[in-house]
């Protein structure tokens, strides 16, 4: 086992290593010297028994004096609240501007004011992290469930000091990765015991150590204002959006694109963003899981709308400002070539439609204390919208009577016909 500090890239001042060889089936207990690299080898105490459960019983055991350095000051409160200051601050930067937003939510007849934030979230796979290594006459052989064993290979290379060609790595695929073995510092611990050791070791993460140790979800504010006309139809956006990174360099996952609905779709629009510094934010994923809970509720978007072209449409109201054969395929897209990636309101109107057809949308009297919303979301290339029946109960428990889910995947003939105007 290996016994890291609970703030990152802490240091051992002092552990009672000794005590801990004096119990039974201990083989081993030292003190790692590890650098300040997050990804890999961390300072630490290591503890290698005959057996997991004794090694994890003497672990409990185990006294570290810990230099936690300045880290210890940073906390998920700390910064919420600072966030929050900054959102109420002028913003770094201007990701996008459309029009004029400022200017447009000062003389809309009606504005509405949001602040959603989402936390810190760990992947948890199923497998805490683990390898087994044996490292023996200047070779080592690992089983390793990594995602990335070529970047690892590289890493446990480097830190043992010898060849990647001295290396033999067995790949094991059990307990999901889901990104989080993309990043191989449990592979380095495991090789590095084993080194000093010179025995073959199992290294095996507590959940505990999995959860303490991960890498991140970075967490996200966005503080939002909306102007609405006298139809209530949506006229201007304002997102000041507070992350994480250095500079003007988003943390891995923490940024936003800034086509992110429902840019390009208001005339007067504005998507600010300031960062602040985190050394732990690191995660794998599309954005779109922390940015849709915010910005694809279509509370008020649910307005009929005319397109030029098709005249009236019971849709969002926000999807009928624009024809989609105007503004699809996207600017930029290469001709004859497949289009970029993004939004395509001809698809997500027909998952709304679809949806609001089966649910009965505006069309059904609901009982006393029921009530019905909408959402949509474009992620992975795929358009969702569901729409969801709710009962208040008494005691003001909420209960789902039924969701109406509609999804489109597949992708569309791209070779339609631009809108002539």
């Amino acid at each position: 086992m290996f016994e890291k500090c609970p703030v990152f890239a802490g240091r051992v001042i002092s552990a009672n290593v000794d005590e801990i060889k004096a119990m039974p089936g201990i083989r081993h207990a030292f003190v790692v010297e590890g650098g300040n690299d997050l990804t890999g080898l961390l300072c630490g105490v290591a503890i290698v028994a005959d057996s997991w459960w004794q090694a994890r019983t003497a672990r409990q055991k185990l006294q570290v004096q810990w230099d936690e350095g300045k880290t210890a000051q940073q906390s998920s409160e700390g910064f919420a609240r600072h966030a929050e200051e900054l959102s109420k601050q002028q913003p770094a930067r201007t990701l996008r501007k459309d029009g004029d937003a400022d200017a447009a939510l000062s003389n809309a007849p009606k504005v509405v004011e949001a602040y959603y934030s989402y936390p810190f979230i760990a992947h948890a796979p199923l497998e805490p992290q683990n390898c087994t290594a044996h490292y023996q006459d200047g070779k080592l052989e690992m089983w390793v469930p990594s995602q990335t064993p070529q970047r690892g290979l590289g890493q446990v290379a480097k830190t043992l000091g010898i060849t990647e060609k001295d290396i033999t790595i067995h790949l094991t695929r059990m307990g999901g990765g889901f990104g989080r073995r993309l990043t191989n510092d449990y592979m380095i611990e495991g090789a590095y015991i084993s080194k000093m050791t010179g025995a073959p070791v199992k290294l095996l993460w507590t959940r505990e150590d999995d959860m303490r140790h991960d890498f991140y979800r970075p967490a996200g504010y966005h503080s939002l204002k909306a102007g609405l006309d006298a139809s209530g139809n949506l006229v201007a956006w304002r997102n000041h959006f507070i992350s994480f990174g250095e500079g003007e360099k988003f943390a891995s996952a923490a940024g936003i694109s800034p086509d992110e609905f429902p840019g390009r779709f208001v005339p007067d629009y504005a998507l600010h963003n300031t960062l602040m510094a985190n050394r732990r934010a690191d995660w794998r994923d599309a954005r779109s899981g922390q940015q849709r809970h915010c910005l694809r509720d279509a509370i008020f978007y649910r307005r009929a709308g005319t397109c030029r072209r098709q005249g009236p449409r019971a849709i969002p109201a926000i999807l009928a400002q624009q024809c989609p054969a105007c503004i699809y395929p996207p600017e930029g897209a290469p001709a004859g070539g497949p289009p970029p990636s993004l939004f395509d309101a001809r698809r997500m109107r027909g998952v709304l439609e679809l949806v609001a057809e089966k649910s009965g949308w505006g069309s059904r009297k609901l009982p006393k204390d029921t009530a019905m919303g909408v959402a949509f979301h474009f992620s992975h290339r795929g358009h969702f919208a569901e729409v969801a029946e709710v009962h208040i109960a008494p005691g003001n428990k909420i209960r789902v009577n039924k969701v109406w889910v509609g999804r489109r995947r597949r992708q569309p003939n791209h070779q339609s016909q631009r809108c002539p105007q």
